[in-house]
């Protein structure tokens, strides 16, 4: 029997087109949805719909699951398949994208790696809670069905080669470190200053779907923002990676807290692709840069601060208590090359 040697790569396969591929999540029910005491994420297909869509437009290859009878359901089992036939193959160059809409929570951390003592997960469709618990219990959930943070970071990050891309977008209450990622930065929210209600002089409002699916209007002001930030791991048991993908998680809200939304989707969501350029700009770039982080994380945070304002603005004229919408978060994989950037 003749053995072959391996063929070597062609010039053809060595300066192939990196490759695009993304997958987006919406579940707005879960299996044990009247166990838990959780509603309905009403706008959580919307999300990803709209999220695939803008994708598409950027060249991505998008695979898209809902809870909606029309493909696999997002259960936690075709979840981690689905995540390991989008990084499959991956070679130098290539970008990815994971996007998640539905419920988020938190429950208690058991190997001591956590800082608040919790972990971060996300709720597939198939999440189930165990028999006697309380739905007030965090430990409620049965962990064979949930998928905790470090799940998450191993399922998707540790598979990447080096000089690779992955942008996750975690519009779910609960998502700041949902992935895991070493490096977190953010805007802290009392460094925001209003100096004007005028934007390069021209004041001309853009639109953002209101909850009821009215429109405000909201206007972009100059302000002075500072990035703030902090080391994930505070027992030092990541390395700085001298040599890995490159990973971005965008998070709707701090780990404590909720995010919000409606019919139409995810406020947060809604504005990354929707009104955030700087965050669109990540997109039509070779690769994110620390420059693009930026400018996106402070567009993010300038938007959701305005969006608030008009949001409480109409919930004061119906009489109803005021909405607090928490700074947007990233994480970052590896801090030396944002370094200048966010410091």
């Amino acid at each position: 029997m003749k053995i072959e040697s391996p063929r070597s790569p062609t010039n053809a396969e060595c300066f192939s087109r990196p490759k695009r591929k993304a997958l987006c999540i919406g579940i707005k029910s879960n299996k044990d949805l009247n166990k838990s005491s959780l509603k309905r994420v009403l706008g959580a297909h919307n999300d990803a719909h709209k999220m695939a869509e803008f994708l598409k437009r950027k060249g991505f290859e998008v695979n898209t699951m809902l809870d909606d009878e029309q493909g696999p359901l997002p259960t936690r089992n075709n979840i981690r398949k689905a995540i390991q036939k989008l990084t499959a193959g991956a070679r130098h160059g290539d970008r990815f994208f994971f996007s998640y809409s539905g419920h988020g929570t938190q429950i208690d951390n058991e190997d001591g790696r956590e800082l608040d003592h919790l972990d971060e997960v996300i709720l597939p469709y198939d999440a189930t809670v165990k028999k006697g618990y309380s739905h007030h219990d965090r430990n409620r959930w049965d962990r064979d069905t949930i998928i905790i943070d470090n799940e998450l970071h191993d399922w998707l990050v540790d598979t990447l080669p080096s000089e690779t891309y992955l942008t996750v977008v975690l519009d779910t209450c609960c998502s700041g470190t949902a992935m895991d990622l070493k490096f977190i930065r953010h805007v802290d929210e009392n460094s925001s200053k209003d100096c004007s209600n005028i934007s390069d002089g021209s004041n001309v409002p853009s639109i953002i779907p209101g909850r009821n699916g009215d429109t405000i209007p909201h206007h972009t002001r100059r302000r002075s923002l500072v990035i703030r930030g902090f080391s994930l791991d505070h027992l030092n048991l990541q390395p700085e990676p001298k040599d890995g993908p490159m990973v971005y998680c965008w998070s709707a809200c701090p780990d404590s807290e909720e995010s919000y939304g409606n019919e139409s989707g995810g406020l947060f969501s809604q504005v990354c692709v929707n009104h955030a350029m700087a965050w669109v700009d990540c997109f039509d770039k070779p690769c994110p840069t620390k420059l693009t982080v930026r400018a996106a994380i402070s567009d993010i945070h300038r938007i959701l601060e305005d969006r608030e304002r008009d949001i409480n603005n109409e919930l004061s004229r119906r009489g109803k208590a005021p909405l607090k919408i928490h700074t947007a978060q990233v994480g970052i994989s590896a801090y030396q090359s944002l370094r200048r950037a966010l410091l």
